[in-house]
Parts: structure tokens; sequence; C-alpha cells
């Protein structure tokens, strides 16, 4: 059980200059404030395949309670997430949000405007979609860099698979250079027979929860 707030000893109002208020110091809740301990969670890695969504992606709060209060995330392409409590299953968006909206990282965490409290051992879920890899069919050739696009998510021309990894027929290789969306070059000559193979290009995405953990355990 939470501990009375020590400025309104449980009653959540004040006399104040202007007459009864909220109390300041736990804004009305009638608890006393815990500061707790800093504290992350992260979830992943989420590997997802071009275009992939993943649905149930989940980390357990351990026996505190926690307060998320920033977001951030490493991840190899853009992407779309939507989080939510497991105690209610209301997510906190209306629909997934792509990532420079809601994501930071370890230089500059996103803040909440609003800290959440997940109770101990509660799911944080996410569902998670991949907005920058690809699939389909290349076709290739034996000791040649260059892979044409044959069918699925056409090749992004520009830098954004310049060194990313693009999986051939379930062999990693090295993108050198994406010159259209109908071909690009790989860092090294592609090692197997002729032929028409499976392609991919995933996205790994590492999703952090910073916050505090209560030291009571409530929220």
């Amino acid at each position: 059980m939470a501990r009375a707030c020590s400025t309104c000893y449980g009653n959540k109002m004040v006399n104040g200059p202007a007459g009864t208020q909220v109390c300041p110091m736990c804004d009305g809740t009638g608890e006393q404030y815990d500061p707790g301990r800093y504290f992350t969670y992260e979830l992943g890695p989420i590997v997802l395949n071009g275009q992939q969504t993943l649905t149930a992606q989940s980390v357990q709060v351990l026996n505190r309670s926690f307060r998320w209060m920033m977001a951030t995330a490493v991840f190899t392409f853009p992407f779309a997430a939507q989080i939510s409590d497991s105690r209610d299953q209301r997510p906190f968006s209306n629909q997934p949000v792509h990532s420079a909206n809601l994501w930071g990282d370890a230089k500059n965490p996103m803040p909440l405007l609003t800290p959440f409290v997940f109770n101990k051992q509660a799911n944080i879920l996410a569902t998670v979609t991949d907005l920058g890899g690809g699939f389909g069919t290349a076709t290739v050739t034996n000791a040649s860099t260059d892979v044409v696009f044959a069918s699925g998510t056409a090749f992004p021309t520009g830098n954004s698979w310049v060194g990313q990894t693009i999986l051939l027929n379930g062999v990693a290789y090295s993108i050198a250079a994406v010159p259209g969306n109908g071909h690009l070059t790989l860092a090294v000559a592609y090692a197997a027979a002729n032929a028409t193979v499976p392609y991919n290009v995933q996205n790994t995405v590492r999703l952090g929860f910073i916050g505090v953990e209560l030291t009571d355990g409530q929220s």
C-alpha cells in the first residue's frame, strides 16, 4: 500500500493563498511521491523482414512498478510502432506512429509529456512495422556484383540501403550501391550459381523505455 503524502496527509487537498487547492506535492493523488530509481527496459532485438509487421512483442516489468518517462530506439531503417499496456490493452496512439515522431536516441531521448506507470509484472506490448527494408526475388550471376530486381519491393535508389546487409537465398552480402530501383551492387561478388533467388533486407529494431523503478512497488 502506498504511503500517504507528507504534505496533504492523504487528503489530496491543501490550503493555499487562494483557498483550498490540489496538493502540489502529490498532484492530488494523496500518495507520497516516489522518485524511484533510474531504470531502462529494452524490447528487442526485433528482426523484421522487409515491410513485415510483428505484433505482441513484449517485455515484462519486474517486481517493482515502472514509471516510463522517455523513449529511445536503435534501428536499421525507419519503422512504425504502437505501444500498449497489458493491463487493459489500450494503446498510447490511435495508430502505429512513425519512429521519427516518438523515438529519440541515447543522446537525445524523447520525453513523454505525461509519464506513465506500468504495474509490476505487467507487460509493455509493441506492434512494430518495418518501413525501410524490402523482400522479394532478384536475379544474380556468379562472380558478379550486380543484382537485378525481379519481384517484390523495388530497390530504393540512393543511400538508404548502402552499407546494409541483403540476404540472397539466405546468404548475407553487403550492399555497395543502389544506382536504380531495378538493380543494386554488392560489395563483393555473388558466389553461387546463376539464378533468380529470394532476397531480404531486414530491419533490426531495439526499443528503450527509460524511466524509474518505483521503490515501493506502487504506482
